[in-house]
């Protein structure tokens, strides 16, 4: 589309996006499903020799995520997945403390170590998440709750079009400078290795 050999396309919310920023791509009708619906789902696929049909047959495979320009499929989901198997594990040791408890992750045993790492990061998410919707709710006092979770969490989680005033069809052209820079930084921390940039940006480090 940048070298005007195509005219139409249909695109997903961050391939639009990126159609957007780098061909002046503009929408101008979306999909609506036979119930009229207008709804994004994302989908699993197997072999067709497979024998798994559910989620639940997926459990212990070995399951391979699409690239970073999609909006689900590129996010982290097995430390997601992880992480929702340490909370169980915690659960169960309440109820059954002499009992062993371990997480494993396609049929391997997950070291603690390992587990408080995405603990660890999963907790600077959250921070890192609060902090940036403060800030952007001062920068940006006339947007609503919807648009300012939207567009920190989109930010943080590099998912391109966000929600409320900022959604598929607009542009951030209209937030203020700081917010720009806000959002830039989120951007930023979201696309690498969380944890690895928090230890570079300790002073302890540098003085080593």
């Amino acid at each position: 589309m940048r070298k005007k050999r195509i005219d139409v396309a249909w695109f997903g919310p961050m391939s639009y996006y990126l159609a957007e920023r780098e061909a002046n791509a503009e929408a101008f009708a979306v999909g609506v499903r036979a119930d009229g619906r207008v709804k994004y789902r994302s989908i699993f696929v197997v072999p067709g020799d497979s024998d798994a049909q559910t989620l639940e047959d997926l459990r212990g495979r070995t399951v391979a995520f699409v690239d970073p320009a999609s909006t689900s499929g590129g996010l982290k989901i097995l430390r997601l997945r992880i992480a929702f198997q340490l909370a169980r594990r915690e659960i169960s040791r309440i109820s059954s403390p002499r009992k062993v408890h371990l997480v494993r992750m396609d049929g391997e045993v997950v070291e603690d170590d390992k587990l408080w790492i995405i603990v660890g990061m999963l907790s600077w998410w959250a921070v890192i998440a609060m902090v940036g919707m403060l800030l952007l709710a001062f920068i940006e006092y006339d947007l609503d709750l919807e648009s300012i979770i939207g567009v920190t969490l989109s930010s943080l989680g590099n998912t391109g079009p966000t929600l409320g005033a900022f959604g598929p069809t607009q542009t951030w052209a209209s937030l203020h400078w700081t917010s720009m820079i806000v959002t830039s930084l989120m951007m930023w921390l979201g696309r690498l290795e969380l944890l690895t940039v928090i230890v570079l940006l300790t002073p302890r480090v540098w003085r080593r």
